[in-house]
């Protein structure tokens, strides 16, 4: 399985075709893998990535600590459902 990426972040990169007709990998793990190749090398997969792409911080949770805790369970929810639906269940 040969990947080429770009030295330039978010440029391009390259997939061969043996990756595209790969029938191990359905189209959703195709699609997730190449989803996942065209993000940025520094990005975060955790929640407290995702938290901090959303600007959720200490800052937000010390003004309201209610709308820190509604922010945060959505991003718990939102990554429990990434890994139910698209790694485990595919």
């Amino acid at each position: 399985m040969k990947i080429v990426k770009s030295e330039s972040p978010g440029q391009f990169f390259i997939v061969g075709m043996d990756v595209a007709k790969d029938q191990r990998l359905s189209l959703t793990e195709r699609g997730m893998l190449l989803t996942l190749l065209s993000l940025p090398p520094d990005w975060d997969f955790t929640v407290e990535g995702m938290a901090r792409a959303q600007g959720i911080d200490e800052r937000l949770k010390a003004s309201d600590q209610m709308q820190w805790v509604r922010m945060m369970n959505n991003i718990r929810v939102c990554a429990k459902e990434i890994i139910e639906e698209d790694l485990i269940f595919v």
